[in-house]
Formats: C-alpha cells, sequence, structure tokens
C-alpha cells in the first residue's frame, strides 16, 4: 500500500511540474531550439541593455541587464506571434539584411534558430535603420504592452 502511494505521489509531482512547464514556457530562452525574435535596446549613460525574446511557440520573456535572469511576461496569441514570425521573416527579410550602425544608444532585432541568428543593429544618426525595421520595433513593442496587466 506504501508503494502505490508514493509511486501515485511521484507521478502527481511529476505531472504537476511538467504542466507548470507548459503554463510558464522554458525557464531560459536560450535554451530554447525553436525560433526565436530577440529585441533589444540599450547603450547611453548607463550603458544598460533590455532585452525580450519572443518563442515561436508564444512565450515572452525580458531581461534587463546582461547578468539578470529571465522574467517571463506570459504567452501571446499563437495567431499574432505567427504573424510577427512573417513579417521578420519575409517582409523585413531579416536573413538576408546585413546592417550594423550601432550608435551611443542603440536598437536591435535578432531571429534566432539554434546556433542561427541574423541580426540587425541602429542607432548611429549616419544610418538611419531601413524603415521596415524601425516599424517592426514599434510593433513588437505594443505586442510586449499587450500582456501587461
Amino acid at each position: 500500500m506504501r508503494i502505490a502511494f508514493n509511486a501515485l505521489m511521484g507521478f502527481l509531482f511529476l505531472t504537476t511540474c511538467a504542466l507548470a512547464q507548459q503554463e510558464t514556457g522554458p525557464a531560459n530562452p536560450l535554451d530554447y531550439p525553436g525560433r526565436q525574435i530577440i529585441v533589444r535596446s540599450g547603450g547611453g549613460f548607463t550603458g544598460g541593455v533590455k532585452s525580450y525574446h519572443l518563442t515561436d511557440d508564444g512565450y515572452l520573456y525580458f531581461r534587463q541587464g546582461v547578468d539578470s535572469t529571465y522574467k517571463p511576461l506570459g504567452k501571446r496569441k499563437l495567431s499574432t506571434v505567427q504573424k510577427t514570425f512573417a513579417t521578420l521573416e519575409t517582409t523585413c527579410k531579416i536573413q538576408q539584411t546585413e546592417f550594423k550602425h550601432p550608435g551611443n544608444l542603440y536598437y536591435s532585432v535578432a531571429w534566432k534558430q539554434g546556433k542561427t541568428e541574423h541580426e540587425v543593429v541602429w542607432g548611429d544618426p549616419q544610418h538611419p535603420a531601413p524603415a521596415s525595421y524601425r516599424q517592426f520595433y514599434r510593433t513588437f513593442m505594443d505586442l510586449v504592452k499587450t500582456g501587461k496587466k
């Protein structure tokens, strides 16, 4: 009887852990094997960096600074996530765009899958960012705000 009880308790514990993992996504988006969009801004006097990671399964994460942990910001609608990825991949053509002109303050949009990463960086007033990336950045930040309460 005791063995059956212990087995049941172990099963319930593992099931609860698995469900909690599903609800919040992986603890660290750097471990995620699928596609990600990474949007960053930083620089200036403090040199601080804000980083958002959106995974293709809809989870959004935030990190401020390079040493802090990722804070889950919840899950976004998959239709919105799919549209966001399509815009970056098709309209912005992230995989074909070479643009790295950071300034004192900079912004970046990156696409990542596994070890492959493509990034566009801007901020130098002498080299304005392509309009599609400035628009994408604004739209992405609206997506971030939609989940805030």
